[in-house]
């Protein structure tokens, strides 16, 4: 029998077994809510009974500079510090989609970095809980790399206008974050802990396209990566990495980096899955594409379209596991979920 870990190797090594890999990695706790109403058995495990391949994914240490703090919490919303030293207001009851107002952040210049770094050490007592090994499933570990460190800890409009008029300092602090970053995985590796693969999140553009230039990737953002990459070939391990938007112009950098994934590939930023096969093939795994929007509001004919027209394009030769184009938000009915699951399982055999 065939693993769901098995399915994936395959398609991050470009070859084909019975079926392309099918993973919902992030479904959002209202649409579950919605599904429950909707038929769904309250609890039940959706990667069992649908038989998904969904990756286990787990934060094995602690990437936080300054310690938790809670400065307001209401019935309307809360206000706390998050380990990146930001200061953020969350609103409750407004749901997984609504988002947050960053209030105010403790490293606005080099010299607060140079000291919020000196928190920043590699030591095990950062590790959480280690989850059990499920020699079936791929599992990847998933930390905070150097770019969503800046844009967290910075803000986003700070750590633009740093990569803009003050490139060096964010290559430095690029630097003392990864050696961070390796020092930890090295940790991992000395404990012993069991993983296939490293996935970072990160979030690089918008619909209109990245919000820096490749050269800036390149000079500034690149070396950070290019570590990372260098750790995971020496230890034998994947690479993957999240980044929403428009890639059309970051997706030859990621695959000169030497990313062994890319994800989620959004379809309403204008990635389009065919386009990108055809053009890049065997030089990354692709995953996903499948238009949210689509399952979310087209009927049974353009459901099955917008799968078998994709999938059976993008499934040849392996390098592509099944994903929709994000989380799953609740504008997606159970009903159109189970058939596009349907789909994928008839169009998605080799």
């Amino acid at each position: 029998m065939i693993t769901a870990r098995e399915r994936i190797i395959a398609a991050l090594e470009h070859r084909e077994l019975d079926r392309l890999p099918i993973c919902e990695q992030a479904i959002w706790p209202e649409t579950l809510q919605r599904w429950e109403k909707e038929g769904m058995s309250k609890g039940g495990n959706l990667v069992e009974l649908y038989k998904l391949d969904n990756m286990s994914v787990f934060h094995p240490f602690d990437c936080s500079f300054f310690p938790h703090e809670i400065y307001e919490d209401n019935a309307e919303y809360c206000v706390d510090l998050n380990g990146q030293g930001t200061t953020v207001k969350w609103y409750k009851n407004r749901g997984s989609s609504s988002g947050h107002s960053e209030l105010d952040h403790k490293v606005k210049t080099m010299e607060d970095w140079r000291e919020a770094k000196s928190r920043l050490t590699v030591t095990s007592e950062r590790f959480r809980p280690i989850p059990a090994y499920n020699k079936d499933r791929f599992t990847a570990i998933s930390a905070i790399d150097h770019f969503w460190t800046s844009f967290t800890m910075l803000g986003m409009e700070n750590m633009c206008l740093w990569l803009a008029g003050e490139p060096e300092n964010l290559m430095e602090m690029y630097n003392d974050y990864t050696d961070f970053l390796v020092g930890m995985l090295d940790l991992c590796m000395a404990r012993k802990i069991e993983f296939d693969g490293i996935w970072f999140f990160s979030d690089m553009a918008y619909c209109g396209g990245p919000m820096f230039s490749p050269a800036t990737y390149r000079e500034v953002i690149r070396p950070g990566y290019d570590r990372i990459r260098k750790w995971c070939s020496a230890n034998n391990k994947y690479l993957f990495l999240h980044c929403d938007g428009n890639l059309d112009i970051l997706l030859p950098e990621f695959i000169e980096t030497g990313f062994d994934m890319i994800h989620p590939l959004e379809a309403r930023a204008g990635n389009d899955i065919r386009k990108i096969k055809e053009k890049y093939d065997e030089k990354i795994t692709l995953m996903g594409n499948i238009n949210a929007d689509v399952l979310a509001r087209g009927n049974r004919a353009e459901i099955e379209d917008e799968i078998a027209s994709k999938i059976t394009i993008a499934k040849k030769g392996g390098g592509y596991i099944y994903n929709i184009d994000h989380s799953v938000p609740p504008t997606i009915s159970f009903e159109n979920w189970v058939y596009a699951i349907e789909l994928v399982k008839k169009y998605g055999k080799y």
